[in-house]
């Protein structure tokens, strides 16, 4: 298997593979399959997949310290990578409390 990134493997179950992608814009890679039976029968395929740029997330908030009832402003301005779309988990349990679609937070 060719991941199209330099980085190859023989074996029947690749292991894992992770994508770095530290620019500002989606990279594509055409990743390449090669097989060949016990018994000579050859086949191949390549599918092409996006990989989306490294997001780089640093959130302050208005106020350091508020009540649970009072609003707040959350300044994004130092974040980078994201591009349009956010999930909010705000009790941090691991649920999207809410779904963000406005690049302006």
């Amino acid at each position: 298997m060719d991941f199209d990134d330099g980085k190859f493997s023989n074996l029947a179950s690749p292991p894992q593979h992770i994508y770095k992608n530290l620019t500002n814009l989606s990279q594509q890679h055409d990743v390449h399959l090669q097989a060949t039976s016990q018994y000579g029968c050859y086949d191949d395929t390549t599918v092409t997949i996006e990989v989306y740029p490294y997001i780089y997330a640093k959130f302050t908030l208005d106020r350091p310290a508020i009540c649970s009832d009072e609003l707040f402003t959350i300044d994004r301005s130092s974040s980078a990578g994201a591009i349009n779309h956010y999930y909010w988990d705000y009790e941090d349990d691991g649920t999207t409390d809410e779904d963000k679609t406005d690049c302006s937070v």
